[in-house]
């Protein structure tokens, strides 16, 4: 195996570690302003960071992978990760899971455009 598949899987290693401490550290004393509740800056983060995830797990996973297990596996983690937070004191919630869903879906269309 190339260097540059090792280092793409410590990428997408790294950054699902990353993922996954962010969604489920507890946020209670973050004060969120009143234009970015009015933005949902919080869909586009979700959007960006699973975007940013399916791009690195097409980088590090292809051919070996298709891009169908790429989104399924991407979503299985967004949705665990929004069942959990249900467990540790987060709240549950159903556009974080969409939004995640439609990063995925836009990290892969731009790796079939661009990548």
């Amino acid at each position: 195996m190339c260097i540059y598949k090792n280092r793409s899987r410590l990428q997408i290693g790294l950054y699902t570690v990353l993922i996954v401490v962010l969604s489920l550290a507890r946020i209670d004393n973050v004060e969120r302003s009143a234009w970015l509740d009015q933005l949902e800056m919080d869909k586009v983060v979700h959007v960006a960071m699973y975007s940013l995830w399916s791009c690195l797990a097409w980088r590090a996973w292809a051919p070996m992978w298709s891009k169908v297990q790429i989104f399924t596996t991407g979503s299985l983690i967004g949705w665990g990760l929004e069942v959990v937070q249900a467990q540790v004191g987060r709240d549950f919630d159903w556009a974080d899971g969409v939004a995640n869903m439609l990063g995925l879906l836009l990290g892969l269309w731009a790796v079939n455009k661009w990548g």
